[in-house]
C-alpha cells in the first residue's frame, strides 16, 4: 500500500533529465496495492514481478517514452493479477508510450486480470484514428470504419476493404442486395491455413 509519486526527473516545462521509474524490479517484486504516479514511467521490471492491485497513473508532460509497465530484461517474467493503469499519451510524446511495453527478445508476460486505460488519439496523423474494438484499440484511415473482424468500409459506404478469413466469411454471408452499388477489395493475403472454402458467389453485374 502507500501512495508514491515520481516527477524528480521530469521538470514542469516536460524536459526529461534522466529515466525515472517509481519501481525498478532487478530481481523478485510483489504489488499488492497502491497508489502510482510518474511522469516517465512505472515499473520496470528486468527480474520478476507480480502485481495484485493498485493503481498505476502516468501523468506526463511531453517526455521521450511513457510505459506503465516496463519489461526490459532477458527471462524476465511479470504477472498481472489485477490494477488500475492508465496512460494519457494526450500529454506524452508518440514515439514509444505503452500500458506494457516489451523490450527484450526472451519474456514471460501473463496478464489474468487488470483494468487497461489508454488514449492513443491525439497522436496520430491527420490520415488516421484510433477506435475502440473489443478490449483494444484499431488505428485506421479517417476515410474507414470498423465493421467486424477483418472489414473496413469507406465513410461513404460505397467500398468494403477485407483482410483476413474472417472478413471473408463476413462478406460471403452478406445478400447480394447489399452490395449493389459497391465495391469489395481485398488489402491482404489471406492465410486459410489449410482449410476448404467455397468461393465467395458471383454477384450479377447491377450488383458488383
Amino acid at each position: 500500500g502507500g501512495t508514491y509519486t515520481c516527477y524528480a526527473a521530469i521538470l514542469d516545462d516536460g524536459t526529461q533529465l534522466t529515466p525515472t521509474y517509481n519501481i525498478r524490479s532487478n530481481s523478485e517484486l510483489v504489488i499488492n496495492g497502491g497508489n502510482f504516479t510518474s511522469r516517465h514511467g512505472l515499473v520496470a521490471v528486468k527480474g520478476t514481478a507480480v502485481i495484485n492491485g493498485g493503481t498505476y497513473t502516468m501523468n506526463s508532460i511531453g517526455v521521450i517514452t511513457s510505459h506503465v509497465i516496463y519489461v526490459w530484461g532477458n527471462n524476465a517474467k511479470v504477472t498481472v493479477n489485477g490494477g488500475d493503469f492508465n496512460c494519457d499519451l494526450r500529454t506524452a510524446q508518440n514515439n514509444g508510450s505503452s500500458l506494457i511495453c516489451v523490450n527484450a527478445d526472451v519474456v514471460d508476460v501473463a496478464v489474468n486480470g487488470g483494468t487497461f486505460n489508454l488514449n492513443p488519439a491525439t497522436y496520430l496523423t491527420d490520415s488516421f484514428k484510433a477506435v475502440a474494438v473489443d478490449d483494444g484499440w484499431m488505428v485506421i484511415a479517417t476515410n474507414q470504419n470498423y465493421v467486424a473482424d477483418g472489414v473496413l468500409v469507406s465513410t461513404d459506404g460505397k467500398t468494403y476493404y477485407i483482410s483476413n478469413a474472417a472478413g471473408y466469411a463476413w462478406v460471403d454471408a452478406q445478400s447480394d442486395a447489399f452490395f449493389a452499388g459497391k465495391t469489395v477489395k481485398l488489402t491482404a493475403s489471406i492465410d486459410f491455413g489449410g482449410e476448404t472454402i467455397k468461393p465467395i458467389r458471383f454477384w450479377t453485374p447491377e450488383n458488383k
